[in-house]
């Protein structure tokens, strides 16, 4: 009977969690502070501007508030990651041959933006 009762709480806590979570935002609210990001730095408007051989050039234009750039790229064929950061407003990456997924964000003093993925470039 014990167990029972212990279950039948956790039932109902879990039920009350979820709904707290849950209803808010399908009556036209927004989900609850502690799940919001707050990040107003926007995210970097990127461009590949050119491909030769294994190098890659991307160019982006300033995003105001920026501290830096961070740019991840990761080689689909053996899930290799390689992490880049800048302050410039274009980078050449030169990487082994294959096929790759660059995901861009921006770094401001609120936090990082959203990332901006270019995915399926090989080299």
């Amino acid at each position: 009977m014990r167990n029972l009762l212990k279950k039948t709480k956790h039932t109902l806590f879990s039920a009350a969690f979820l709904l707290l979570l849950f209803v808010p935002g399908m009556i036209g609210h927004s989900a609850p502070q502690w799940l919001q990001k707050d990040v107003t730095c926007p995210e970097p408007d990127v461009r590949l501007t050119s491909k030769t051989g294994t190098t890659v050039t991307f160019v982006w234009d300033a995003v105001s508030g920026a501290e830096i750039y961070k740019i991840r790229c990761v080689c689909k064929d053996n899930n290799t990651i390689t992490n880049y950061t800048t302050t410039n407003l274009t980078i050449p990456i030169t990487l082994p041959s294959g096929t790759y997924s660059f995901s861009f964000c921006t770094t401001c003093s609120s936090g990082d933006s959203d990332y901006v993925i270019i995915d399926d470039i090989y080299l």
